[in-house]
């Protein structure tokens, strides 16, 4: 469901950019495409529904891809926070898979994981894969079936695990579409990671599941906000009250133009 969303975004908005991280962006097309490749590579690793791909790099185009690739093949996704730590529960879950920066993949040995698969990213080079042979062939929609994990820090600081349908991430984002008035048109800056569902509902599913640009930021600083808001015409603004707090708090010398941003949520 989730990987068809982008397929129906990407024949609309082919050309139109999906995602803008700090180093690179991707547009709809491209998105989609990178998306295949890693689907299909996921498949010659006979990785599939009941399995767990734990995601360990900061929100950028890469993690969309993994994302929705995952996606595709009913992988159930587990984003973490790039520092290394994992949820407690992630040991019962092995053998696991494992995508992230060298740092992270090191502290997640030392913690005596033993991942089954390890997909390399950093900055500049993205995913260290080698495109596999053959096309990407997706045997059916995942809905009920693939259920993705994401991590949340909850209420003791600790992050912990739980677990949403693929077809309940889709509905939760068209309806706060809806709500927020969100269009096509709209383009997007996300200023959280994506370890919480409230982020993954609405930073990473939401604008591809509607066909708007999102901007992400790999670790927020309120200079990132200030530059690209302008630069990119950002008109949805998502992020907690202390960050617009901070926002409004700005010495005057700085001059933020944020005229473009008609919608904080």
């Amino acid at each position: 469901m989730l990987f068809h969303a982008l397929e129906m975004s990407s024949k609309k908005y082919p050309n139109k950019r999906a995602v803008i991280g700090e180093h690179r962006a991707l547009t709809f097309s491209e998105l989609l495409r990178q998306v295949r490749q890693v689907a299909r590579y996921f498949q010659t690793l006979r990785l599939g529904p009941g399995d767990h791909l734990v995601v360990g790099i900061p929100p950028s185009p890469e993690f969309y891809v993994l994302f929705f690739a995952a996606a595709a093949l009913g992988v159930k996704t587990i984003p973490v926070s790039p520092s290394g730590k994992l949820p407690s529960q992630v040991k019962a879950l092995e053998p696991i898979t494992i995508a992230g920066t060298k740092e992270f993949i090191e502290a997640v040995e030392r913690s005596g994981v033993r991942p089954r698969y390890i997909v390399p990213w950093d900055q500049k080079k993205a995913l260290w894969i080698t495109p596999p042979a053959g096309r990407f062939v997706r045997t059916k929609m995942v809905r009920q079936e693939a259920v993705l994990g994401t991590s949340s820090s909850g209420t003791t600081g600790e992050p912990a695990i739980f677990l949403r349908s693929a077809e309940s991430l889709f509905r939760r984002a068209r309806l706060g579409g809806i709500a927020w008035g969100i269009e096509a048109k709209d383009i997007m800056l996300s200023t959280g990671p994506f370890t919480s569902g409230v982020n993954v509902n609405y930073h990473l599913i939401l604008p591809v599941v509607l066909g708007a640009t999102v901007v992400v930021l790999e670790k927020f600083h309120w200079r990132k906000v200030v530059e690209m808001t302008p630069r990119e015409q950002v008109t949805v603004l998502f992020a907690v009250p202390l960050i617009f707090d901070l926002l409004a708090r700005l010495p005057s010398s700085y001059h933020p133009d944020l005229s473009s941003l008609r919608l904080l949520g």
